[in-house]
């Protein structure tokens, strides 16, 4: 506990933690720290790293909670750094389109507040409605729908100013979209889940908010159909903001009352004779194929964008993972999904996100037949040249599956970087690393 004593002499604001606290804040509950503290600043962060780095106290940074189960539990941290105090808009450039912000603020808070400028921040995250952060939004560049066309948090983000664990302040990018000097520290913090430094501040590129946004609904009998269609949307002159791709069963909405189809899904944004335009030539396209052709507008296409963006992580009790594959093979996988589906006793849910080559899937069974499943899957997606990432992993499946597939040479470049930011291995140990 001394390690406890000295914090509580450098902060202000802390509350000691019982074995129960993250398990009832959080609903997680596979690593134990002791205190968890409040910092308002980044002077004071950055004296709360120096304390434990030179005490070589493991750390880990935490905004609203909401993504604690992505990677390996860092089961040896003892202290719980919080930055829901720093929660204030900084800057908005409204002319040049730029705003500054610290990571506690919610993502939500940040849209509404560059929204009132009729400007945008085109991120749609799971967790959204739940207290989101802008912090968990770059350190996990876990990003929704709209990176279908305005691409992740790395392409968005321009600057950050970090702690590093020795208690030093850094800064990398600036408000400008070309600029590139020795390390891009911006885009090496992007998905680095808390394990480099700790993100503290910063500033992302805005969009003009589109004058008409409306989303069409296709639905097919048959996969082949729907293939032939996508690939030929795909090829068309048609410039989606989403593009989603599932079974009717995988999403709880009205309008997917036919569980058996198999849907894509499309948002358009645009002046509104542009949007009418390529809803027309998606309806041309799509021609006989379909059993079902919707349009959706206003409050019936936001509910069902929520909807989507939240799958698979409201299914807190399903082995959860994401596989990363060339666009033309994620039409395959989807179909043998459900085939591995019917074949074994588990329940794969999943949707495809094709032009970020990505597809989003829960497992649900006994971890019996999950483990074979989830072996299964991580076989036939490295053989197509993909990689396939876990969540959710509880212990026991942590033993016998991997969160992670090999990072092969990137490797020893990866450990490389940790050990230049974080020489004494305490910021989030563990969580990239076994």
């Amino acid at each position: 506990m001394t390690h406890v004593q000295g914090l509580c002499n450098i902060v202000s604001k802390y509350e000691l933690i019982d074995t129960n606290y993250l398990k009832n804040k959080f609903g997680y509950q596979d690593f134990f720290p002791e205190i968890i503290v409040f910092p308002n600043s980044i002077e004071e962060i950055s004296e709360i790293l120096k304390y434990c780095f030179k005490t070589k106290t493991p750390i880990s940074p935490i905004g609203s909670g909401t993504k604690l189960f992505i990677g390996n539990p860092s089961i040896s941290t003892k202290v719980l750094l919080s930055l829901r105090d720093l929660n204030r808009i900084l800057d908005h450039e409204i002319s040049d389109m730029v705003a500054t912000v610290e990571c506690g603020v919610e993502v939500g808070n940040f849209q509404n507040e560059v929204n009132k400028s009729n400007q945008l921040l085109p991120v749609d995250p799971p967790f959204l409605d739940s207290g989101a952060t802008i912090g968990g939004l770059i350190s996990t560049n876990l990003c929704g729908p709209l990176s279908t066309r305005f691409g992740t948090c790395r392409e968005l983000l321009l600057s950050v100013r970090a702690v590093r664990a020795d208690g030093q302040i850094i800064k990398g990018g600036a408000k400008v979209v070309k600029n590139v000097a020795g390390y891009d520290i911006p885009k090496l913090l992007v998905g680095s889940l808390g394990t480099l430094s700790i993100i503290v501040e910063a500033s992302f590129r805005l969009f003009p908010r589109q004058e008409c946004s409306e989303t069409i609904v296709l639905g097919f009998d048959e996969f082949s159909k729907l293939h032939d269609v996508a690939i030929d949307i795909l090829g068309a002159d048609i410039v989606p903001s989403c593009m989603e791709i599932f079974k009717g069963e995988v999403i709880d909405n009205e309008f997917f009352k036919d569980k058996e189809l198999k849907y894509v899904v499309l948002k358009l944004e645009n002046f509104t004779d542009a949007v009418n335009e390529q809803i027309n030539e998606i309806k041309k396209i799509a021609g006989n194929n379909t059993k079902l052709i919707l349009s959706l507008k206003d409050s019936e296409e936001m509910k069902l964008w929520k909807d989507i963006r939240e799958f698979p992580f409201n299914k807190t009790d399903s082995l959860l993972a994401k596989v990363i594959l060339p666009i033309n093979s994620c039409f395959n996988l989807l179909r043998d999904l459900e085939n591995i589906s019917t074949n074994l006793n588990v329940r794969i849910e999943a949707v495809s996100r094709p032009l970020r080559g990505g597809i989003l899937i829960s497992i649900d069974s006994n971890d019996c037949d999950i483990l074979y499943a989830a072996n299964l899957l991580r076989s036939q997606v490295g053989a197509i040249g993909g990689n396939i990432m876990f969540y959710n992993l509880n212990q026991e499946l942590k033993n016998d599956i991997k969160v992670w597939d090999s990072f092969g040479s990137a490797t020893s470049l990866m450990e490389m970087l940790k050990k230049q930011f974080d020489t004494n291995n305490i910021l989030n140990p563990g969580k990239m690393f076994d």
